[in-house]
């Protein structure tokens, strides 16, 4: 009967077991930059009026946990979605007040972080050794 004798193979347990702890590690300051610059992008591409849109940007790490790590970065001037997504036409006492046109500043600036967030973190698990298909 022919035997296959693997050398290694606690070794290679260990190495399995602390991967989730490795990755996660490695992935953390790619989630914070990436957040951050998110919200610097924003920032900086914001209108100054009264500034309100600018000091309502707030990044909130949401924890690093065994398998992960979340931050969220949002917006909570009270008049941000409005500015993002703009208005219809508006009347107030009879008077037409016009439509506000999107500002399109957050969502670009978001999504153009998360982008690059996933690219660095399919680069780290390709260097793990693991296979991945392009997310994107």
């Amino acid at each position: 009967m022919a035997g296959v004798t693997w050398e290694g193979l606690d070794e290679f347990r260990r190495a399995l077991e602390a991967l989730p702890d490795n990755l996660v590690q490695q992935a953390t300051p790619i989630i914070r930059t990436q957040a951050a610059t998110a919200l610097a992008d924003a920032r900086a591409a914001y209108p100054v009026y009264s500034g309100n849109l600018r000091d309502g940007l707030e990044l909130t790490e949401l924890g690093v946990e065994a398998y992960g790590v979340a931050v969220r970065v949002r917006n909570k001037a009270d008049h941000s979605y409005l500015f993002e997504h703009g208005t219809e036409t508006r009347t107030f006492k009879g008077q037409n007040r016009g439509r506000m046109p999107a500002g399109k500043v957050f969502i670009p600036a978001a999504i153009a972080a998360r982008t690059r967030m996933l690219r660095g973190l399919v680069d780290l698990v390709r260097r793990a050794g693991f296979q991945v298909s392009d997310p994107l």
